[in-house]
């Protein structure tokens, strides 16, 4: 018996589970340096500005050079041989930064995690494109994209909890005598390990339409629909901006400001963040899909989300409370987490089949380089040059929000009826190509 849910059978979920699982550690290793920043700009002497920049440009700038050309290779080949591919990359570097002796050596640690990471996301949202109909994009998304929210969560609770055991001395003698976050690297990149040998098992995942089977190149759809692509692009971007400088600065946001230690800040942070989240993320593909099929542009939800943010962020900016700082922060991860599957819907509704290994590289390339290596790089140039330093953060922060979110809503707003039309154009194309591809030569002409 074939048991469905939500069109999808289980093995189909299972794969989606296996890669929101995967990507879930993808965000652990790209984030927990935010746990154990503080003792690291001792270790090295850096500036927030080097610190924001080993969190997010060492980072991004490896995965938005290498993430176009493996998207499209995802069009092409086995997506299965990029996804393993990429996490034994990203794996290895990760726990090569424990053993990093400056700046420079952690810096191109971070830059080969990229390109690894860079292999397996494009793959990943290949996949999940291929197994869903393009308007039920956004509930198998939305698990996939939760899971970079639990990553984040997991990155602080794991990587606060194994700080405190390593500096008492119970764990990884030989790495946490000389300094206990260098055990935290090692400790979080083990458990892909099992994931890796997981992915090996599974028969080829299943892909889009090859982009042999039909005429166009990527450069032909770009220059004839980018325009459409591109500005529901800069609007999706601009929650991912405000997750990332947040997830980046928000454990020593709280250390400065409230006097926590390393441990205490990550795990309070981690737990907010663990229910918050997920939360926000598979409310947000409930909803999107809902909205999508009453003619609703994504690009709405997404300017909705972004203004009614800012005041949740001043709150958590300038809360005297912790709790109520807290909480506030607790709100805003939930408010954004509802915007990122309505952006990740609106790429898939604006990227023929044919072309979604490239669509999503080429989305994936943007976020990336503006949303994790541009926003906490920005943060703490703000506040090594604007606001004083350390005592500086909550205003770097808020700045940032004021300006992201404002900008992000109006481009939502001007560019929603073009993204519906678009979306509409893409969805007839699609439908007469599979009349075409399963023999229906009646439907094609109708539909063409």
């Amino acid at each position: 018996m074939v048991v469905r849910v939500q069109g999808m059978v289980w093995s189909q979920w299972a794969v989606v589970l296996l890669l929101a699982l995967s990507h879930m550690m993808a965000f652990v290793d790209r984030f927990v340096m935010s746990v154990i920043a503080a003792p690291l700009k001792r270790a090295f002497s850096l500036t927030d500005t080097e610190l924001g920049a080993l969190q997010g440009l060492a980072f991004a700038m490896a995965y938005a050079a290498v993430v176009l050309p493996l998207g499209r290779l995802a069009d092409r080949v086995a997506p299965k041989l990029l996804i393993v591919g990429g996490m034994v990359v990203w794996t290895l570097a990760s726990a090569s930064c424990a053993f990093a002796g400056s700046f420079g050596s952690i810096f191109a640690a971070r830059m080969v995690m990229g390109m690894g990471q860079a292999a397996f996301t494009p793959a990943a949202l290949a996949v999940i494109g291929g197994l869903v109909a393009t308007r039920a994009a956004a509930g198998p998304l939305s698990v996939f994209t939760a899971g970079s929210t639990m990553g984040k969560s997991v990155a602080l609770l794991a990587g606060g909890a194994a700080f405190s055991i390593v500096s008492a001395g119970r764990l990884l003698h030989g790495l946490s005598a000389s300094a206990p976050w260098r055990s935290v690297f090692v400790l979080t990149a083990a458990p892909n390990l099992v994931l890796i040998a997981l992915l090996m098992t599974v028969q080829d995942c299943p892909q889009p339409m090859r982009a042999r089977q039909l005429n166009s190149g990527v450069a032909d759809w770009l220059r004839q629909d980018g325009r459409s692509f591109f500005s529901h692009a800069a609007v999706a971007i601009a929650p991912i901006i405000l997750i990332q400088a947040a997830a980046a600065w928000t454990p020593i946001f709280y250390a400065r400001y409230f006097g926590l230690g390393v441990g205490q800040s990550a795990l309070l942070v981690g737990g907010v963040v663990l229910v918050a989240a997920p939360l926000g993320h598979l409310v947000g593909g409930q909803a999107t899909m809902r909205l999508v099929r009453r003619g609703v542009a994504p690009g709405v939800v997404v300017a909705a989300i972004l203004i009614v943010a800012t005041p949740v962020a001043a709150v958590f900016c300038f809360s005297p409370l912790l709790y109520l700082s807290l909480g506030a922060y607790g709100l805003l991860v939930l408010l954004l987490g509802v915007a990122a599957p309505a952006g990740l819907a609106g790429v898939r509704l604006l990227t023929p089949s044919r072309h979604l290994g490239a669509g999503n590289g080429v989305f994936m390339g943007l976020t990336t380089l503006i949303g994790v290596g541009f926003a906490p790089t920005l943060v703490g140039w703000m506040n090594d040059r604007w606001f004083g330093g350390d005592r500086g953060l909550n205003l770097s922060l808020i700045t940032l929000v004021i300006g992201v979110s404002v900008l992000g809503a109006i481009l939502a707003l001007v560019f929603a009826r073009g993204w519906t039309q678009s979306a509409q154009v893409i969805e007839k194309a699609e439908s007469g190509v599979m009349a075409r591809l399963i023999g229906d030569p009646m439907t094609a002409t109708l539909e063409a």
